[in-house]
């Protein structure tokens, strides 16, 4: 997509966001995402490529609907290292007071009474009928509570994160493997990979405690069946394709989704890469859980700090994004400046239009105290305008800490990215984050690379999200752009130095 600025567009900064406290050059092998309290998800990379989805015709239960096909998946992503966990989810209810499928409905979920599997009120996701702990797979959740999570975990992540499409699943589990299993052909060799019927007792285990395969992912094969997003068809054809996604809910009898994997209840047959079970997607099942994905997307952010060309360009980003076309991504977001006056009705309207707006991600304001000050002030002097900026940078600073809380309680209608060299505001953004109960994970911090290298490795110390970000463009404007954050930096500066010299904390710290 390219997009014509109006205005002064040669003097328009883009800025490249980068995804950690240092310039990524390669995908990294796994990432944790911080879920809060003490909780996490651990994610694994799987590179893209082209495999043999589907099994042989000679291969032993073998079903009708496996045919066999070439995939190329174009995209690298990240897959769940294992099952999505009960302690996991119960952080994503405790968050949020999701309540499952069963446990809105008046008949319950499917779980066990000790002789087999029986539907009632009380069997839901706390309650399956067998003892779990928080290690253990989350079961009794419906492809909804699936997705719902999968969307509270994109917020968490900062990055697009759902279920696997079902040939993004078959070729995570392979992990270049085509034998049977990952790990041999026979159901002796399964049962060192998976838990069973045979295995596993009456209930789910602990995830972890078998073999992984190649890529180190825990339980493809058994333990718990795991949604996907297409829906089910009898026969996905032998012809090659790339990035396939069935979108068709009328190819079965009656609309079903697929799951993979197999589980606890089931026999290792069915637990193979290739076996393509399925279910009503409302189907509240004991032997059904979750494991997701998550995209290595870019994310397209907006920078409209010149003020002549600022309502154009809002107007013309907001109205693309709220396209249907749009609506799954890219992520985006756009620039709020706290040395505009007119900042906080600006802050209103993105608010408002994020919450009015069905996106999966939701809008990123990205605060700044603002790069053109001097540039405004001039224009506006040569004019004879009204200036449209705070002249004085204790009221810009003053803003920009009114900003923050305003957009810290606007969440989650919008994701917050505070972008600052200046130790008070940083300070101020992360003590009222935490003073809202809110995880450190939910702030993003950044700063401009080559000026606050020193501060991005004390954050990130800290186990705070932070974020480097560089100019790229028209070398005056460049220049401008970075003398005016060499200005802010100096006060920076002037903050330690006048701390080396005796100055008491308390003044400096003290609100603008």
């Amino acid at each position: 997509m390219s997009l014509l600025f109006p205005g002064r567009s040669r003097a328009a900064l883009v800025v490249c966001l980068l995804l950690a406290a240092r310039p990524v050059l390669a995908a990294e092998p796994a990432v944790r995402v911080d879920l809060g309290a003490g909780v996490h998800l651990d994610l694994v990379l799987v590179k893209a490529g082209t495999f043999r989805q589907g099994s042989p015709a000679a291969e032993a239960g073998r079903g009708d609907d496996e045919t066999a096909r070439d995939v190329t998946l174009s995209r690298d992503f990240y897959a769940g290292k294992y099952p999505v966990t009960r302690g996991q989810f119960a952080r994503f209810v405790a968050e949020t007071g999701y309540r499952t499928e069963s446990e809105k409905g008046t008949s319950g979920g499917f779980g066990f009474d000790g002789q087999g599997l029986v539907q009632r009120k009380e069997f839901n996701w706390r309650s399956p009928g067998f003892a779990q702990d928080d290690e253990h797979p989350v079961v009794i959740v419906t492809y909804d509570d699936a997705q719902a999570f999968a969307q509270w975990l994109s917020r968490k992540a900062g990055r697009t994160v759902s279920l696997p499409t079902e040939a993004q699943w078959e070729m995570a589990c392979r992990a270049g493997s085509k034998a049977r299993f990952y790990q041999g052909a026979s159901d002796d060799e399964a049962r060192t990979i998976g838990w069973f019927k045979q295995n596993a007792g009456n209930g789910t285990r602990a995830v972890g405690q078998k073999k992984p395969n190649a890529l180190g992912l825990f339980d493809m094969s058994g333990n718990v069946n795991e949604w996907v997003l297409d829906w089910y068809g009898p026969s996905y054809g032998d012809a090659a394709v790339a990035d396939p996604l069935e979108s068709r809910s009328t190819l079965s009898d009656k609309p079903r989704r697929v799951l993979r994997g197999g589980s606890w209840a089931t026999h290792p047959r069915v637990a193979t890469p290739t076996f393509r079970n399925w279910d009503l997607p409302a189907r509240r099942q004991i032997f059904s859980g979750v494991r997701l994905a998550r995209d290595l997307d870019a994310h397209l952010h907006i920078d409209m700090e010149s003020l002549d060309s600022r309502e154009a360009i809002a107007e013309l980003v907001l109205e693309l994004l709220a396209e249907e076309e749009f609506r799954e991504g890219p992520s985006a977001g756009v620039v709020l400046q706290a040395y505009l006056r007119d900042s906080p009705e600006l802050l209103d309207r993105l608010v408002d239009w994020s919450r009015g707006t069905p996106r999966s991600r939701p809008l990123v304001v990205r605060l700044v105290k603002g790069a053109y000050w001097d540039h405004e002030i001039v224009e506006a002097r040569q004019h004879g305008w009204e200036s449209p900026v705070f002249e004085v940078k204790a009221e810009s600073d003053r803003n920009f800490e009114v900003l923050t809380r305003r957009l810290l309680d606007a969440r989650p209608a919008v994701r917050v990215a505070i972008a600052s060299h200046n130790l008070r505001s940083i300070a101020h953004a992360v003590a009222y984050n935490r003073s809202a109960g809110a995880p450190d994970g939910d702030l993003e911090l950044q700063v401009l690379r080559g000026l606050g290298d020193d501060l991005q490795h004390a954050l990130a110390a800290r186990a705070l999200r932070v974020r480097t970000y560089c100019p790229v463009g028209d070398l005056v404007a460049g220049m401008a752009y970075l003398v005016r954050r060499l200005l802010e930096n100096t006060a920076n500066e002037s903050f330690l130095h006048e701390q080396a010299a005796g100055r008491p904390i308390e003044q400096l710290l003290a609100a603008p």
